[in-house]
């Protein structure tokens, strides 16, 4: 039958982040964050058993930190992590750590990060016609390094950079054997 469905999503939140200046120590940044998600379905017209609207809201708060460290204009290390609390979900921790340096007699710089990363399933994704409540947060671990290199007195700048990253349950949309009937389209 010939019918309207919507789907209404809201966020909001409130994130508060502050420096601690450490003088020739380096920098400290830190701060929190809470967001709320909302979604809900409608559909018109809608006889009886054949929709059944969604009000969902999910509600994350985080802590975060980072720490930054220069020596000698050449050398810089940041490390940092954060964590992501789902209320009656799940919650989970991530980080990263960089480094540069650079050779003054060459005009280079040789740098690197290795870090982890993750993000829940959203709610169109877990409570929509597509969805599937149950799931996971997305993860990752990735890496690079790579070393730059200016030229003509910096009017050029070339870098080469080589990077891997692994995902885990990473969420993807497609017609495949876990879709249930009425998702013909495919599901996430």
């Amino acid at each position: 039958f010939d019918c309207r469905y919507g789907y209404r999503g809201t966020r909001q939140g409130a994130e508060y982040q502050g420096d601690l200046k450490l003088g020739a120590n380096g920098i400290a940044t830190f701060g929190l964050r809470n967001e709320t998600e909302r979604a809900s379905t409608s559909q018109s017209p809608a006889p009886a058993g054949t929709f059944t609207p969604i009000k969902a809201e999910q509600t994350t708060n985080s802590a975060f930190a980072q720490y930054r460290f220069s020596s000698n204009d050449k050398l810089d290390l940041t490390i940092g992590g954060r964590v992501d609390d789902i209320v009656n979900g799940p919650n989970f921790a991530t980080w990263r750590v960089t480094g540069s340096y650079r050779f003054d007699e060459t005009n280079s710089r040789l740098h690197a990060s290795l870090g982890t990363g993750a993000k829940s399933a959203s709610l169109y994704q877990r409570f929509s016609e597509y969805g599937f409540a149950s799931l996971q947060a997305e993860q990752n671990t990735g890496g690079d390094i790579g070393i730059e290199q200016k030229l003509f007195n910096d009017r050029l700048r070339m870098d080469v950079t080589a990077f891997n990253n692994r995902y885990h349950n990473l969420i993807g949309f497609g017609r495949v054997a876990s879709c249930i009937a009425s998702q013909i389209y495919g599901c996430y």
